[in-house]
């Protein structure tokens, strides 16, 4: 392979790996999104008038909060009783909103060395990502590749 061949399978599998990351960053804000419209739905299914004010309110909330203010304006619903099937469809749905937030955490929150390989390397499809945890052993490094 030569170097221009080099530099284009560098250009082509960086670009693929910045796009995945961005996204993943893109579809998680959906989720989010779906929970702020259910709760704004929700709050003025009960007597809300403007959904302007249920913006004000959930402006700003990152996605562990929504999860929690859905959940419970679920449980509040009046006239709503869920039957069991429906109750483990919506824990379900939580318990995966939850994983979904700790892997998006994960990801955005880590240092990701993209595109960063020897001279002599051919392949650039991967990527190592490193992120520190304070802990009461001291740091942990949580590499992943």
């Amino acid at each position: 392979m030569n170097e221009t061949q080099r530099q284009e399978k560098y250009e082509q599998q960086t670009e693929q790996l910045y796009a995945a990351i961005g996204r993943f960053a893109v579809k998680f804000e959906h989720v989010c999104h779906a929970m702020h419209s259910g709760i704004a739905s929700i709050l003025q299914r009960d007597g809300l008038q403007s959904q302007r004010f249920a913006n004000a309110v959930l402006e700003g909330l990152t996605a562990e909060p929504l999860r929690r203010i859905f959940s419970a304006l679920v449980a509040e619903v009046r006239g709503v009783q869920l039957v069991d099937n429906e109750k483990q469809i919506l824990a379900n749905i939580l318990k995966r909103i939850t994983q979904l937030t700790e892997s998006r955490n994960d990801i955005i929150h880590r240092m990701w060395f993209v595109g960063w390989a020897s001279p002599a390397d051919e392949d650039f499809s991967k990527v190592a990502g490193w992120k520190f945890k304070n802990t009461n052993k001291g740091v942990e490094f949580r590499g992943l590749d």
